[in-house]
């Protein structure tokens, strides 16, 4: 689960659509306004071709691999640093855009056990507990008969195939959550294996694998449009890692300081931002305010378009004044990868972000809309094309 899920309550309070202050009443955002469909389509198309290659936590290199073919064919030069796969066009010092690849899923542990790999990968890196992404001892439950595939860590090629048989509660051992798989008795230790649902569309909703793809479908798309700045397409992300690799990207392109805007997504406790089509934005995080005049710019372009706008961090501090009244614990703002990079480079380099809203959040599936995905690319389209 994302640590930055606020309770449902109150998104509309904070969804806008016109100029307005930063928080405002929703106006038309509790109704989602008119979508480009041939981009949710192309979107949603790049997500299922996302999700068919590997990319488990601490082992994306099949799909950094295949985003530098993919990229390399649209014309853009292409290299891969400190793990990242970094994209530069014409004007690559005009504006920076930074996606994260990672997935959730598990990795061999031992003679036929398996862990999370956000779990496992803290330890063995030297990070320690805390960096291990909080996520239900329940969470089994919702993983019946769920089908995986180990895959060799660098090709990414199958070795194996399995399943996730049901179960009511996971076991949590020194290397955190023990996920029961059948079928792969015999593999061999520190192998990941991927989860092999793709996606799914009904009605308006999009189904899947969605946190962190999303980002990396949109950047993809927006390549294949023409943008001729850079990207960087960073892994480690769900171990709170990807800032790094950004901020080593940024300092060794010699990019001085350009335009960095983040794309990610951003859990809410019920469908309300999603049904909106809502495009979610943020003015700070616990570690950093974020480049304002960038966030404006942001809100100016959604606004312009009637996109409805979440600001999550008015969102959460306006929540969190009710748990004060009401005797109960506040959530905080939280942390993300781009307040980290802020804080880590002493404001050096600073930016916004862009997210696409999910909801029924787990660490293997999520829902968004396809609203949602259309009125998130037409903004990273105007912020590409008029800048920030």
């Amino acid at each position: 689960m994302r640590r930055d899920a606020p309770d449902g309550r109150g998104v509309s309070e904070v969804l806008q659509t016109r100029a307005a202050p930063p928080v405002a009443a929703a106006g038309q955002g509790s109704v989602a306004p008119p979508m480009d469909t041939e981009v949710a389509g192309r979107l949603v198309e790049l997500i299922g071709e996302l999700l068919a290659v590997p990319s488990v936590v601490g082992y994306e290199d099949p799909m950094q691999t295949h985003l530098s073919k993919r990229l390399s064919e649209l014309g853009l030069d292409t290299t891969t640093w400190d793990g990242s796969v970094v994209a530069r066009g014409a004007s690559a010092e005009r504006l920076v855009i930074a996606a994260h690849t990672d997935r959730h899923g598990l990795v061999c542990t031992g003679p036929a056990t398996f862990t999370y790999a956000a779990h496992v990968l803290p330890s063995l890196r030297g990070h320690g507990r805390g960096d291990r992404p909080p996520v239900p001892p329940t969470a089994c439950a919702d993983l019946g008969d769920e089908q995986v595939v180990a895959y060799d860590a660098l090709s990414g090629s199958t070795t194996g195939e399995g399943t996730i048989p049901h179960s009511s509660v996971c076991a949590v051992g020194d290397f955190g959550m023990a996920v029961p798989v059948a079928g792969l008795d015999r593999l061999v230790p520190a192998t990941p294996l991927a989860f092999t649902a793709g996606v799914v569309t009904d009605g308006m909703r999009v189904t899947g694998q969605l946190d962190n793809v999303v980002g990396v479908a949109m950047a993809l798309l927006l390549a294949e449009q023409g943008f001729d700045g850079t990207i960087v397409f960073a892994p480690e992300r769900l171990i709170n890692g990807s800032w790094r690799h950004v901020l080593h990207a940024l300092l060794a392109e010699e990019a001085g300081r350009p335009s960095l805007l983040v794309l990610d997504t951003s859990v809410f406790g019920d469908a309300e931002a999603v049904d909106a089509g809502a495009v979610v934005l943020r003015w700070r995080d616990r570690d950093a305010w974020f480049d304002t005049e960038m966030v404006k710019r942001l809100v100016g372009y959604a606004q312009r378009r009637d996109v409805p706008i979440v600001m999550k961090d008015r969102l959460v501090e306006r929540l969190d004044e009710e748990r004060r009244r009401n005797g109960q614990p506040e959530q905080g703002l939280g942390q993300t990868e781009l307040g980290r990079l802020v804080r880590a480079s002493a404001g050096h380099f600073n930016g916004a972000s862009l997210k696409v809203p999910l909801c029924d959040a787990h660490p293997h599936q999520q829902t968004t809309s396809l609203p949602s995905l259309s009125n998130a690319m037409a903004v990273l389209v105007d912020a590409a094309t008029q800048g920030l």
